[in-house]
């Protein structure tokens, strides 16, 4: 049986595994509480009896202003289908009331994220590198938008953390500690290094220590309430691309504000994950995690690293509709590969694999 270091990449997957709501459309269903808002227009109509002379109102939200105006109104609107969609612009004429309501985004980059109908957190990342390629002068205002974005995210996930049970996974727990030659593939593991890509502390329900004897973790892209240089970093993250050295051209820092990988230099985990990668042969155990384009730098360095020996991307299956992300997920690593050869050479096949997380 060989003995190899083990590197294991924890992503957004492996929290939503443990029951925690911290997916993409979790997080924007919290941010446009529906209901909320409509309680807040009709208040807004209550107090304000006449209608006959004509009416205007501006209510002002944390992330849009909604602006409401007619004339000869004699009820208040009918707002059940105001926030039925998003998008930059938001128009809703009331033919019985003849009132018109329309609500505009402070948050650009938002309003483009939903109006794209996004589904994934690499996706408002990619959003905010495809806007900053085509209007690299608005960079300053992209960053302050992206920031408000982690702000508001950071807030959620502090609740919903907050509000979530955190139970170990048994399944879960086998993959990152298998038994000693249970599959082919299995090796004995020398130093083992949890690589989490999440802002949340789930992973510690695990006491990994006391599986290994020698084990460390690294939030490679910080912690909830931490403050910089270890701070939630959110940002975009391959350098590779042939737009990104248009980027590095332009004059001035802006443009490169929420790129990751500078980013990384902020605090010595990097050099953590570097030092790890030249201990040794190692494989990678890959948990919950896209291996997105957002995330492309880091992970082109650790696939192609002369000491990966293999890499084992465990896949989400939902049983119910019969589907599952696996290729999705291979996808995205090919693209982390310039030698194809050696991405078929690493990858363990999704046969010998298992699905980390099953919905049934």
């Amino acid at each position: 049986m060989e003995a190899l270091n083990r590197l294991i990449l924890i992503g957004n997957g492996f929290d939503k595994t443990h029951g925690i709501a911290s997916g993409y459309n979790d997080f924007i269903n919290s941010i446009f509480n529906v209901e909320d808002y409509k309680k807040k227009l009709n208040d807004s109509f209550n107090k304000n009896k006449q209608y006959k002379g004509g009416y205007y109102k501006e209510i002002d939200y944390n992330l849009f202003t909604i602006n409401i105006y007619g004339d000869n109104i004699d009820d208040p609107p009918k707002l059940d289908d105001l926030f039925d969609k998003f998008g930059q612009e938001i128009r809703q004429k009331t033919q019985e009331t003849n009132i018109n309501i329309s609500a505009r985004f402070k948050n650009q980059l938002l309003a483009r994220v939903i109006l794209k109908n996004h589904i994934n957190w690499v996706d408002i990342e990619q959003e905010y590198f495809d806007t900053l390629i085509e209007v690299p002068s608005q960079a300053e205002t992209l960053n302050k938008e992206l920031d408000e974005i982690r702000d508001l995210l950071e807030e959620y996930l502090n609740k919903t953390y907050q509000n979530t049970t955190i139970k170990i996974n048994a399944h879960l727990l086998k993959l990152m500690v298998p038994e000693t030659g249970e599959k082919e593939y299995d090796a004995i593991a020398k130093h083992t290094l949890a690589l989490n890509l999440n802002y949340t502390e789930t992973l510690k329900v695990y006491n990994l220590q006391e599986y290994f004897l020698n084990y460390s973790e690294i939030h490679l892209h910080g912690k909830l309430n931490s403050k910089n240089p270890y701070r939630p970093l959110f940002g975009f993250g391959d350098e590779e691309s042939e737009e990104y050295k248009i980027l590095e051209k332009l004059k001035g820092h802006q443009a490169l504000q929420q790129v990751k990988s500078l980013r990384y230099l902020e605090n010595n985990n990097y050099r953590k994950v570097l030092d790890f990668l030249s201990q040794g042969d190692f494989e990678v155990i890959i948990l919950g995690h896209s291996c997105g384009l957002s995330d492309r730098t880091l992970l082109k360095t650790i696939f192609n690293h002369e000491s990966c020996v293999r890499i084992k991307p465990y896949y989400f299956y939902n049983k119910k509709e019969s589907w599952d992300d696996s290729f999705e997920r291979t996808a995205n690593i090919a693209r982390c590969f310039d030698n194809k050869i050696l991405l078929r050479e690493r990858v363990i096949d999704k046969e010998t694999l298992c699905p980390y997380s099953i919905v049934e």
